[in-house]
């Protein structure tokens, strides 16, 4: 009898998986599933298919895979942590990267916040050239590339010296 591995909980309607978790000991293999209350399934990962699967680890299972109806498709690797996947293509989550682009501007005019004060060491001409770059960081978000995918490859504007 091969044991259960993993137990691998998704969403009915979508197959999107949310969590996998390990199991100690064997246990029957009557009933793949269990249908739990709502729209949400466990489903067992046996031992023996582990290796079919291409199973590595709990995360990399979770993020590749998903239910089909039949059977787990795997969906390739997610290009960046701001991708979602939708209709069986990975797509730009762009509310996730937006939102990420927005805190590390927040950040970035925080930090600069100092250099606007009355009392800021600066000349007239250094503080018009922290105004500048104030004003290209709150403006960052009209200039992003549309097939911008990761915040990593945002083009911050240069801070002054």
């Amino acid at each position: 009898m091969s044991g259960i591995s993993w137990l691998v909980y998704h969403y009915a309607d979508s197959g999107e998986i949310y969590q996998v978790t390990g199991v100690p000991g064997i246990f029957p293999t009557d009933g793949a599933q269990v249908d739990l209350e709502g729209n949400e399934i466990v489903r067992y990962l046996m031992k023996d298919d582990l290796e079919s699967l291409g199973f590595q680890n709990p995360t990399q299972f979770m993020l590749e895979n998903s239910w089909n109806g039949t059977g787990w498709t795997n969906r390739g690797t997610m290009p960046t942590p701001y991708y979602k996947w939708e209709s069986e293509a990975w797509v730009i989550n762009t509310e996730a990267l937006y939102w990420q682009i927005r805190m590390d501007r927040s950040i970035k005019l925080v930090n600069s916040d100092w250099t606007q004060a009355v009392d800021a060491p600066l000349s007239d001409e250094k503080k018009t050239e922290w105004r500048t770059y104030r004003q290209a960081l709150r403006d960052i978000m009209t200039n992003l590339p549309a097939d911008l995918d990761d915040p990593e490859n945002v083009v911050w504007p240069t801070e002054p010296s």
